[in-house]
């Protein structure tokens, strides 16, 4: 690097001096630089680079390249304009196009089969057959667990609130505390930490974990089941002692729409792994040789 102006020095939070010792592509990026200069361009030609400043923040450049003479030398003049707000707009953007997309199919199938079991068994008990009532009730119900998932989905998409302090262990009693239990189900906590992300969507994410734990991880609603939250070196998981997910179902159990119960929707671990990701953590489960455990990495 010759030369850099004051804006430069701002836009990646580098000292002058600093930049005068590194290189383009210490910049840059290897990858990056090397299409920039190693590939000619012509005039007014540009490309989208992905900088890391030295506080870690990402920032993406639409640079342009040009060869200037200095010193009787060929040298390349570097000029970056900041579109990382374009980019990040275009990136939510095609997110949301994405849930669109998703949400569209998801009522049009999901949806779709308990409204016609419940259209089919009203039919019935209009022509007197009224031992079918229940089971129009059950497709109404089905339908509005249904519509609460799928806008919970949608609206998990949405920024989220302001991030603060939350007790794990605070948040863990509050979503076991809503939670409706039947039979000899307990919760455990294994240690506790202080997680920074919007305390709402963590309970409700807790939420699901807990329902999919007691509706999964009994063999009978008889069965005793221990449900353990604790931490780990980088998050927390979330642990039972049931009966654990089938090896066939462990790779689809945040797909949408996936279930193994006959009265679940399918989204409840969807859900959770959405609000996972709006806070920038990821969740796996982990292999165990019993009952079930999630691990999220914050």
């Amino acid at each position: 690097m010759l030369d850099a102006n004051p804006a430069t020095s701002d836009l990646l939070g580098r000292d002058y001096a600093d930049l005068l010792d590194a290189s383009v592509f210490e910049l840059l990026g290897d990858e990056d630089a090397e299409f920039g200069l190693a590939v000619p361009f012509e005039d007014g030609d540009s490309a989208e680079v992905t900088v890391e400043c030295e506080d870690g923040d990402r920032v993406v450049l639409d640079l342009s390249v040009a060869d200037i003479m200095h010193e009787g030398e060929t040298a390349y003049l570097l000029t970056g304009r900041n579109v990382t707000d374009r980019v990040d707009r275009e990136e939510e953007l095609a997110r949301q196009n994405e849930r669109l997309d998703r949400f569209t199919s998801i009522v049009s199938h999901d949806l779709r089969n308990p409204l016609s079991v419940a259209h089919a068994n009203a039919h019935l008990v209009a022509d007197g057959r009224t031992e079918y009532i229940d089971d129009v009730l059950d497709g109404l119900g089905d339908m509005n667990q249904l519509i609460d998932d799928l806008l919970t989905l949608a609206r998990n998409g949405e920024i989220l609130r302001e991030r603060e302090p939350v007790s794990l262990a605070t948040v863990a009693r509050d979503a076991w505390d809503s939670v409706d239990r039947e039979g000899d189900v307990t919760l455990e906590l294994d240690g506790d930490t202080v997680l920074e992300g919007d305390p709402d969507r963590i309970e409700q994410a807790l939420v699901n974990l807990f329902v999919n734990a007691i509706t999964h991880g009994r063999g009978d609603e008889t069965d005793a089941l221990t449900v353990t939250v604790g931490t780990t070196e980088d998050g927390f998981y979330v642990a039972d002692d049931g009966v654990g997910i089938p090896p066939e179902s462990a790779d689809k159990v945040f797909e949408h729409g996936h279930t193994t119960a006959e009265q679940g929707t399918g989204y409840g671990l969807s859900i959770v792994s959405e609000i996972v990701g709006a806070h920038g953590w990821a969740i796996s489960l982990a292999d165990t040789e019993t009952g079930t455990r999630f691990e999220i990495r914050t």
